[in-house]
C-alpha cells in the first residue's frame, strides 16, 4: 500500500530531475579556437556533447562542480560557464569552429541511433554502417558542406578546399563521427567517375610519385586486372 502511495510521487522526482538535466544542458560552454585568444565562441552543452572530446571535457568540468560544492564553497562562474581552449589545434581555428557550432547546434536535438536496437539484427555491420552512409547527408547537411566549400570548378575543385579540410580534421580531433562521414561521401560523391589524375588536380593533391613508382604501379594494375 505504502509502496502504490509513494508512486506519484517518485514520477514527480523523475521529471524535476529531467527538467533540471535539460536545464543544464541548456548552459553554455565558450570555446576557445585555436589562434585568437581573445576570441570565445558560445555553444550549449547538448550541442558540444556531440563531440566526444568536449563531452568528456564537460564531464571534468561538472565533476570538478561537484567536488567544489561538496566542500561547501561557492561555485564560480567560470564553472558555470567555462572555456575550453583548443589552442594546440591548428585546425580548430576561429572560422572552423564557428562552423563546427552551427552543425551540433543543428543536430543536437536529433534523435540518436541505438545500436542496442540493432543486437538481434541479422544485419552485419558493413551492411549496417552502408546503409547509414546511404542516409546521408541531407540535403541540409549537402548545403552546410557546399557552403564551406565554396563555388566548385570542375578541373580544380572548390574555392575554399582547405576549409573543408580543416573542418574534417577538426572534427576527427573533436570526435563528432557524423561529420567526418558526411563530409567523407561528400567528396566521394564529387570525385566519382573521375580517373586517378582527374582526382589529383580536384582535390588539390601532389604527385609525388617518381617515374619508377609510376612503373610499378601500372605493373601492378596490369596483373591485378589479370
Amino acid at each position: 500500500m505504502n509502496r502504490s502511495n509513494n508512486l506519484p510521487e517518485q514520477s514527480q522526482i523523475k521529471r524535476q530531475s529531467i527538467i533540471a538535466d535539460q536545464s543544464i544542458d541548456n548552459r553554455l560552454v565558450y570555446i576557445q579556437p585555436f589562434g585568437d585568444e581573445n576570441v570565445l565562441l558560445p555553444m550549449t552543452r547538448r550541442a558540444a556533447r556531440l563531440s566526444g572530446y568536449l563531452g568528456d571535457l564537460i564531464d571534468l568540468i561538472d565533476q570538478k562542480a561537484f567536488d567544489v560544492e561538496s566542500e561547501n564553497s561557492t561555485a564560480t562562474d567560470e564553472t558555470n560557464f567555462p572555456t575550453i581552449p583548443l589552442i594546440n589545434h591548428t585546425a580548430c581555428n576561429s572560422n572552423t569552429m564557428k562552423n563546427i557550432i552551427r552543425w551540433c547546434e543543428y543536430h543536437c536535438d536529433d534523435p540518436k541511433l541505438d545500436e542496442d536496437n540493432f543486437e538481434d539484427s541479422e544485419e552485419d555491420e558493413y551492411a549496417r554502417r552502408t546503409r547509414k552512409l546511404e542516409e546521408l547527408p541531407s540535403y541540409w547537411d549537402r548545403r552546410f558542406l557546399a557552403d564551406i566549400a565554396g563555388d566548385e570548378d570542375q578541373v580544380n575543385g572548390w574555392k575554399n578546399r582547405a576549409d573543408l579540410y580543416d573542418l574534417l580534421i577538426a572534427a576527427h580531433f573533436l570526435r563528432i563521427n557524423p561529420i567526418v562521414e558526411i563530409g567523407g561521401k561528400f567528396i566521394c560523391q564529387a570525385i566519382r567517375e573521375r580517373n586517378v589524375e582527374q582526382v589529383r588536380n580536384f582535390l588539390g593533391i601532389i604527385n609525388d610519385l617518381t617515374e619508377d613508382d609510376n612503373i610499378q604501379s601500372n605493373t601492378d594494375r596490369l596483373t591485378f586486372n589479370r
